[in-house]
């Protein structure tokens, strides 16, 4: 799999209905399949948030849709990854584009 279709599946779970324990099950999963380093520190990143700010695991919810007065640091994670995410789902880049990219190489012209 490829790294627009792990942003496509972030983009699905952040949009689903569902408990917020399934959620983060969810991009848990992509946490461990992808290999974008960012994505993975993000999603970590968001995880940590909804366990220290004590979110109800049972609550049934849209991350894209939480209470921004209630959670806002979680909030604006969900919508900077989100942003991260539309932006690769964008690019249509492969995978390997995207880490041979970052670790500096460029297309030979």
């Amino acid at each position: 799999m490829n790294e627009t279709a792990y942003s496509v599946e972030v983009l699905v779970a952040f949009d689903n209905i569902a408990s917020v324990a399934t959620a983060l099950n969810r991009l848990s999963e992509i946490a461990i399949r992808t290999e974008d380093e960012k994505l993975k520190k993000a999603l970590g990143v968001l995880t940590n948030l909804v366990s220290a700010m004590q979110v109800d695991r049972n609550e049934t919810l849209q991350l894209t849709h939480i209470d921004e007065q209630r959670y806002p640091d979680i909030k604006k994670t969900v919508v900077a990854i989100g942003q991260y995410c539309e932006k690769l789902r964008d690019s249509g880049h492969k995978e390997w584009e995207i880490l041979a990219s970052r670790a500096g190489w460029h297309p030979p012209h």
